[in-house]
């Protein structure tokens, strides 16, 4: 995965290729493989948010271990670093603050992380 280095990107530039081959070169694998992880990556912004509500940090925690390895398989490492840190601090400190800095971070790069996935998916597409 590669960054732009505009500040005000959009989207993230995902290369899709490695993941088609680990997929066998099935694009129709690769496809229900994003579409499990969007799915993964929808149900971990509701529980989180649901669980910092009422303040469940081992919720949070579990939520947040559950997703990482998914956000690992597609390299997307910026969700992985943000994941890791929601873990860290839903077994650590508790800290309600810190674990909603870290939530709001991944709210604001899951849909950049989405749409570069999309874009790369289309590129697969029309290759």
């Amino acid at each position: 995965m590669h960054k732009k280095q505009d500040v005000h990107r959009t989207e993230e530039e995902i290369d899709l290729a490695p993941l088609l081959e680990d997929c066998l070169g099935q694009l129709d694998m690769l496809e229900d493989l994003l579409s499990l992880y969007k799915q993964n990556a929808l149900e971990f912004m509701g529980t989180v948010k649901h669980c910092l509500e009422i303040e469940d940090f081992d919720g949070i925690s579990f939520a947040a271990h559950k997703i990482k390895g998914g956000l690992k398989l597609l390299r997307t490492e910026a969700l992985v670093s943000m994941a890791e840190q929601i873990h860290h601090h839903s077994k650590t400190s508790r800290n309600p603050a810190a674990l909603y800095h870290w939530y709001q971070a991944f709210l604001v790069e899951y849909p950049r992380v989405e749409a570069g996935l999309d874009k790369a998916l289309e590129q697969l597409r029309k290759n």
